[in-house]
């Protein structure tokens, strides 16, 4: 018996054929009529049965009539171009006509008066800066132009530099100027130390005032009384006339009057409020101070606190003066006339509360007793009389 299979794999039949050369002709793709064929021709094939491929005499001659009649039209094409331009110019300028035809796609500009086509290249396609300048535009740069840099405006004056709080010491040579203040005589180790205290609690724009007032020195001995004021609680705002008085009266009228080692005197163990004045305070020994009229307002009488031990005398000295500088309103040349205890009074007094706790509460329970001027001057006298018990122990 014969096997169906295989009847089934045979070639299409003529009726086969004859049908798909009558669909070429009508116009369909030789390639689809193959495809079509194929399908109709595997109907009711068991599986895995293969389906016949298209004939390859049919579809090689299609391919071969689309070669023939593409080449035909190119050459056809190229006649026809030459011949147009021959008519119009003469010759045959291909590169012309590209520039012609990008240059209507593109912007025109205009340099040194004529006009001329600017193309832009097309970053997607490849196109490069050189491709662009041999077509007759300008390169478009490959990265964007850096913006021009803006010129710093410059005032008249020329901005000083901030310094920090802790490199103000070096920048000023402090140390090298209170070795020789120490040396000299013209301070002690106490207001050494207040000098430290003072400089890194300035603002900014009042260390640029100190420098200038520094500046305005002729020696180191003239900075250091600049700097001995500065630590008796003087505002920055006296130090610029301050240094000009002292480079006119010179080294040796200074030394006279504040070194102890060259004419001047210190503190003894019973003084009185201007002798702890004219020690620690060197502008009260010129006409720049100004200072106010001794205070004579009688005042009550404060008892020492019996806690009070082992507070060094210098401190007990400089608030001593703080209180007095109040009552002259000698902190600053602007003050107004104080009426107790203020800013600027327990602003100076920090300082000296640092030398020990005891005199630092002391400190505060005086500036919260003080309302009023008689207040002030009660302070004062308990500050003095303490200090003359601790010198006279001493």
């Amino acid at each position: 018996m014969a096997d169906k299979g295989t009847n089934q794999q045979r070639r299409p039949t003529e009726a086969a054929v004859s049908k798909t050369d009558q669909q070429r002709e009508e116009g369909l793709d030789p390639a689809q009529a193959g495809l079509h064929d194929a399908v109709v021709d595997t109907r009711g094939a068991s599986p895995g049965a293969v389906a016949p491929r298209p004939r390859g005499g049919h579809q090689e001659e299609g391919r071969e009539t689309s070669s023939e009649s593409g080449t035909a039209e190119f050459f056809q094409r190229l006649t026809d171009f030459a011949e147009s331009h021959t008519e119009d110019e003469g010759d045959l300028d291909l590169e012309g006509g590209e520039e012609d035809q990008l240059g209507l796609e593109g912007p025109v500009a205009s340099t040194s008066g004529q006009e001329r086509r600017v193309v832009k290249p097309n970053r997607g396609s490849g196109g490069t800066r050189s491709a662009a300048k041999e077509l007759g535009g300008e390169a478009e740069p490959d990265e964007p132009e850096a913006r021009p840099a803006v010129a710093p405006q410059t005032s008249g004056t020329k901005a000083s530099a901030r310094v920090r709080p802790k490199k103000r010491a070096a920048t000023i040579e402090l140390e090298e100027l209170l070795d020789l203040g120490v040396a000299e005589g013209l301070i002690e180790a106490y207001q050494r130390s207040c000098v430290f205290d003072v400089l890194v609690q300035l603002t900014w724009d009042d260390f640029d005032e100190l420098q200038g007032a520094l500046d305005l020195c002729e020696s180191q001995i003239q900075q250091i009384v600049v700097l001995a004021a500065l630590a008796a609680h003087r505002s920055v705002a006296w130090l610029a006339d301050f240094a000009a008085e002292l480079a006119e009266k010179g080294d040796e009228v200074i030394l006279k009057r504040c070194s102890y080692l060259h004419g001047g005197s210190k503190p003894g163990e019973d003084c009185s409020i201007d002798a702890i004045r004219h020690w620690y305070d060197p502008m009260t020994q010129f006409d720049i101070s100004v200072a106010s009229e001794p205070v004579d307002e009688s005042a009550d009488v404060w008892a020492l606190p019996k806690w009070l031990r082992g507070v060094p005398r210098p401190a007990l000295d400089m608030a001593a003066l703080a209180f007095d500088q109040c009552l002259r309103s000698e902190f600053h040349p602007e003050q107004e006339r104080a009426e107790g205890a203020n800013d600027l009074l327990t602003r100076a007094l920090h300082v000296h509360g640092l030398a020990h706790p005891a005199l630092e509460r002391w400190l505060l329970s005086l500036c919260a007793r003080t309302h009023s001027r008689s207040g002030l001057v009660s302070a004062r006298n308990a500050l003095l009389e303490a200090r003359n018990q601790v010198a006279a122990a001493d």
